[in-house]
């Protein structure tokens, strides 16, 4: 290592200024290849489907070429919608073959009771038929005629989404889904359907629920579902991680995005996390199962 160093510090300073600057340009076109990479417009892909006509409903089929898919996402949006930033990220998963959905939420919970017992069982039917439509729509793509039950299924969502995708998995009973992949969740929260209120710090405890115990859940289904935790590094929430994590056990894992707060709207890096995180959640089950069941070398 030191003879490297003192022969880099021989050679001439305009030498070693352009392999600076050549290494710079290589990490941010490599960076650019696997961050967000995608347009910030809606897409124009219409399904024949009437639960993904409705409102709030975009649709971004896989892109690139690709002649099958590598999995259907359904990605929910926040309390603000579906941003441009979401449609960037879509955009991105799209061009690497996957088939994303993206939801803006108040359409989707329109007329769901606000009250927190009553809400449970219409909520998780419309999301639901709002699932199974997506993944009938895409897991036969690009020929209608011929559907490929293997393809697996990703809840995904940020902040409210987020704290949603998780609360799905851990109801649903779709035999696809493989797991869930949340930017930026609460560890708490308390939620007003009609106006989408959220209150992350859960003082309604009376009407709240706790992401760790839906993490619990989800994780102790039989299908072996995953959750992954995308959490900016300075996210004044990111202290709740360690609980969250702790509940899924082997089913659950953090992928920080450095310098990002809570909103991950300005960083493009937020799409190489978010895909590090959607690719752990797909990782093949029966390695996972060989990664587990290895014996110590202690």
């Amino acid at each position: 290592m030191e003879k490297l160093s003192s022969r880099w510090m021989r050679l001439p300073l305009v030498v070693r200024v352009v392999v600076v600057v050549v290494a710079i340009g290589v990490e941010v076109f490599l960076i650019a290849q696997y961050t967000m990479g995608g347009s910030d417009s809606a897409p124009t892909y219409v399904s024949a489907q009437s639960p993904l006509r409705g409102a709030g409903i975009e649709l971004f089929p896989p892109t690139g070429g690709y002649r099958s898919v590598r999995a259907v996402i359904v990605f929910f949006g926040n309390d603000r919608g579906f941003t441009r930033a979401h449609r960037r990220l879509s955009a991105g998963l799209a061009s690497d073959g996957y088939a994303v959905v993206g939801v803006t939420l108040a359409p989707l919970l329109a007329g769901i009771p606000d009250d927190a017992a009553a809400r449970t069982r219409p909520m998780q039917a419309r999301i639901d038929a709002l699932v199974s439509s997506a993944y009938a729509e895409f897991s036969a793509w690009p020929d209608k005629a011929v559907r490929d039950t293997t393809v697996p299924l990703v809840l995904m969502g940020q902040s409210l989404g987020a704290e949603l995708a998780i609360w799905s998995a851990s109801n649903s009973v779709h035999g696809a889904l493989r797991g869930v992949v949340a930017l930026s969740p609460a560890p708490r929260t308390a939620l007003r359907l009609p106006s989408l209120v959220v209150d992350s710090a859960g003082t309604n405890t009376t009407d709240s629920f706790a992401v760790r115990d839906l993490v619990r859940t989800a994780a102790s289904r039989p299908n072996d579902l995953r959750i992954a935790i995308v959490r900016g590094s300075h996210d004044r929430l990111r202290s709740a991680d360690s609980v969250i994590v702790s509940a899924g056990g082997l089913h659950a894992k953090v992928f920080r995005v450095p310098m990002a707060g809570h909103s991950l709207a300005r960083l493009a890096i937020v799409g190489l996390s978010s895909r590090r995180a959607l690719n752990w959640v797909l990782e093949s089950r029966s390695a996972h199962v060989r990664a587990t069941a290895a014996p110590s070398t202690r």
